[in-house]
C-alpha cells in the first residue's frame, strides 16, 4: 500500500491465451494513457494457474471466461462476446451471411486443446447441439487453429475478437445462427489481499468503447 501511494506503484495482471493477444494491447494502451507511472506487469496463462496465481498472491487481477466458481474470489462481467464459425474461404459455407452450428459439426473441425477452457466450452457447445465434433487437429493457440483453418484443413469455432481485423484472404468468418453462442469474460481478484488502486482503473479499460 506504501509504495502504491503516490502516482506510481505496480499492477501485475494476467490473462487466458484466447483473450491476452487481442483484449490486452488496446487496453494497455488506454490503462497507459492515464496510468503511465505504473509499472505494469502481464502474465498469460491459463485459467487454473491464473487462479492459483491470484490465491498465492502473485497477480492482482485475473481476465478470463465465466463461470469462475470460487468463494475466495470477487469476480465482475466484463461483457458477452459472440463466438464465430472459422471457415476456409473457399468452403461451400462461406457464401452465406451465418452459418448454423448444425450446418459444420459433420465437417473435420480443428480445436483448441482441452487444457484450454474454451476448447471445452465449444465441444460442450457442439454436444448440446446433438453431436460429436469431427475433431481433426487440437492445439495450443488459436493462431495455429486459424492456420490450419487458412490451410483448407478443416473449420474451427473461435472468439469474436479473434477475427477482428484478420486479413488472410486463406479464412473467413460468419456469425452463428440463432441461437448465437457466446462467451462472458470477467475480471478477478481476490476478497482479502491486498488490491492496487489502479485496479479499478484497469478493469475500466478492459471494458469495450
Amino acid at each position: 500500500a506504501v509504495r502504491d501511494s503516490g502516482e506510481g506503484g505496480r499492477l501485475r495482471a494476467g490473462a487466458i491465451p484466447t483473450v491476452a493477444p487481442f483484449l490486452l494491447p488496446a487496453a494497455v494502451t488506454r490503462f497507459t494513457k492515464s496510468h503511465a507511472a505504473v509499472q505494469l506487469q502481464l502474465h498469460e496463462d491459463r485459467t487454473d494457474h491464473l487462479l492459483a496465481a491470484l490465491h498465492a498472491g502473485e497477480l492482482d487481477i485475473g481476465v478470463m471466461a465465466l463461470p469462475v466458481r470460487d468463494e475466495r474470489l470477487h469476480v465482475e462481467r466484463l461483457f458477452a462476446e459472440p463466438l464465430v464459425v472459422a471457415l476456409p474461404a473457399t468452403h461451400k459455407l462461406a457464401a452465406r451471411d451465418e452459418v448454423k452450428l448444425a450446418d459444420v459439426l459433420d465437417e473435420p473441425f480443428i480445436l483448441l486443446d482441452d487444457v484450454h477452457c474454451f476448447g471445452d466450452q465449444v465441444l460442450s457447445l457442439c454436444r448440446r447441439g446433438g453431436a460429436e465434433p469431427r475433431v481433426v487437429c487440437r492445439g495450443e493457440q488459436i493462431a495455429t487453429l486459424l492456420g490450419m483453418v487458412a490451410a483448407g484443413l478443416g473449420v474451427s469455432v473461435v472468439p469474436e475478437m479473434a477475427a477482428v481485423g484478420d486479413a488472410d484472404p486463406g479464412r473467413v468468418y460468419r456469425p452463428m445462427a440463432r441461437p448465437a453462442a457466446t462467451r462472458s469474460l470477467c475480471a478477478v481478484w481476490h476478497k482479502q489481499r491486498y488490491r492496487p488502486p489502479s485496479v479499478r482503473a484497469f478493469v475500466d479499460a478492459l471494458k469495450p468503447r
